[in-house]
């Protein structure tokens, strides 16, 4: 399994690119990440986008790079209907609008994309879980967790994305 941290500035949630085809959360800047995702991709190449909640720092560019890349979004069904909400999203903690995200695919947990082998609901919290030969490994959206148990927010430099990628 490959996963690409992409990050547009250290105060936007990170997004994670898995396997070239699914991307986690989508953060605020749009042009930010449809740029990084141009010198990885091909328009068309990725096919879904998983919100791991409604917070408009993990949802914001959503709507536009699903249009760019022509990707479905994918949220737990108990967050989709806070997307565009600006309290339920936070929008309005960030000056902006709550996104307008229909989602394509609601989730209730239990769903596979890929080599992301389990999706499981924690109240508003979706975490990814991805089982290896070697290593199982969690991406949500406060901290990411390895089974060593080191962890770290992951738009802190102290994060562990470098402990999840292409292992």
């Amino acid at each position: 399994m490959q996963v690409i941290k992409l990050q547009t500035s250290p105060y936007d949630a990170n997004a994670y690119l898995v396997d070239r085809h699914t991307l986690i959360d989508a953060g605020m800047d749009a042009h930010g990440l449809i740029s990084q995702l141009e010198k990885i991709i091909q328009r068309g190449e990725l096919e879904t986008i998983i919100l791991t909640h409604c917070h408009y720092d993990h949802s914001g560019a959503a709507a536009r790079v699903a249009e760019a890349f022509r990707a479905k979004i994918a949220i737990h069904r108990d967050d989709a209907p806070l997307l565009n909400n600006p309290r339920g999203s936070a929008s309005e903690l960030f000056g902006e609008r709550a996104p307008s995200i229909i989602p394509d695919i609601l989730l209730s947990g239990g769903e596979t994309f890929g080599s992301l082998k389990s999706f499981t609901h924690r109240g508003t919290l979706l975490a990814a879980s991805a089982c290896t030969a070697r290593v199982q490994r969690s991406c949500s959206p406060g901290t990411l967790f390895s089974p060593t148990g080191v962890s770290g927010a992951p738009t802190l430099p102290e994060g562990i994305h470098k402990n999840l990628s292409n292992q």
